[in-house]
């Protein structure tokens, strides 16, 4: 290259280079807290960053990893503009007075379950009666899930000892040790399963329509910059139909934002196939009104729901584009 043809060179490069920093510089910085570690579960969000959809809209999205990390009240204080929760945790924030309201369903079906193995002889709900069911916690999904189960009114409550076990539900099956227990349908049946385990999942979702994971928002944001919120829903609508059409590449995708992925590439990538299946795909995000109904009723019964919440200010599905 002649020297001055590698002068206009280095000058044009140097003029690409300052305009994409300017660039990335111009592109308003959100952080989307998730309350949970860094996982192939979030591939939407992980695709919507890596392939720009965020950055069309000029926003600049970076995952706050934790679970000590109170994501609804940081939004309802307006500390941060949206975080994902789940749809009982919307009830919680509002009976404490917070103004948070849920404005895009990722999970269409509530992601929690009871699993036990098939050689329990557990067959039906009804047999769980006079078992030992583990449950993580006495809080939180697990325990919203176990108390949908036990208003279905398939097996006596009174009857069943419920231990807490913490997230050691795979180990303490397969050992015999309770004899089912309440789990996360994308995790514990996808470690059993690839251990050669047999079961029998009952999925809360077949008997009880509950709000999972979906992505919240302050009232002030929606009143005051609804645009925002449909274009970062947009963005996250393309980040789930990339993963949904290609999961294959959506999972080496993830292996830039998950440590240690390639590890355990089979059960992950099962991890990943289980959370495609539960996601809110055909309706690209809106809220079933039975699910609100269904969760605020069943939050009410065991007292976690104030007296003056209304279903209809719960969540909003007017910025979901049709």
């Amino acid at each position: 290259m002649k020297p001055f043809s590698r002068l206009i060179f280095i000058l044009l490069l140097s003029l690409v280079l300052v305009g994409c920093g300017a660039d990335k510089q111009a592109l308003e910085k959100v952080v989307l807290p998730v309350g949970f570690i860094p996982s192939v579960q979030f591939a939407p969000f992980y695709a919507a960053i890596h392939n720009g959809y965020y950055a069309e809209y000029g926003y600049d999205v970076e995952l706050l990893y934790g679970y000590e990390i109170d994501a609804v009240s940081l939004v309802g204080s307006g500390e941060y503009k949206v975080a994902i929760a789940s749809g009982e945790q919307v009830v919680l924030a509002q009976t404490q007075g917070l103004p948070v309201v849920y404005v895009y369903n990722w999970f269409e079906d509530y992601p929690v379950g009871i699993t036990a193995l098939k050689t329990s002889g557990i067959n039906q709900l009804s047999d769980l009666t006079g078992k030992i069911i583990g449950i993580p916690a006495l809080q939180g999904a697990s325990y919203i899930a176990y108390k949908g189960f036990e208003s279905i009114g398939e097996f006596d409550p009174e009857s069943i000892r419920l231990d807490v076990i913490g997230f050691t539900q795979a180990e303490l099956l397969s050992q015999g040790k309770v004899d089912a227990a309440v789990v996360y349908l994308t995790n514990e049946p996808v470690v059993l399963n690839e251990q050669g385990y047999e079961l029998v999942t009952f999925a809360l979702s077949d008997y009880l329509l509950l709000v999972g994971n979906g992505i919240v928002t302050n009232d002030s944001l929606v009143e005051n910059d609804p645009e925002f919120l449909q274009n970062f829903i947009e963005a996250t609508n393309s980040g789930v139909a990339f993963v949904v059409n290609n999961p294959e590449e959506a999972y080496e995708l993830c292996k830039q934002y998950v440590p240690n992925l390639e590890n355990d590439q089979t059960f992950q990538y099962q991890v990943l196939l289980a959370s495609i299946d539960i996601w809110n795909i055909e309706q690209k995000g809106r809220s079933d009104d039975d699910a609100w109904d269904n969760t605020l009723t069943l939050m009410s019964a065991i007292g976690l729901a104030g007296d003056n919440l209304r279903v209809e200010d719960l969540f909003i599905n007017e910025l979901i584009e049709d």
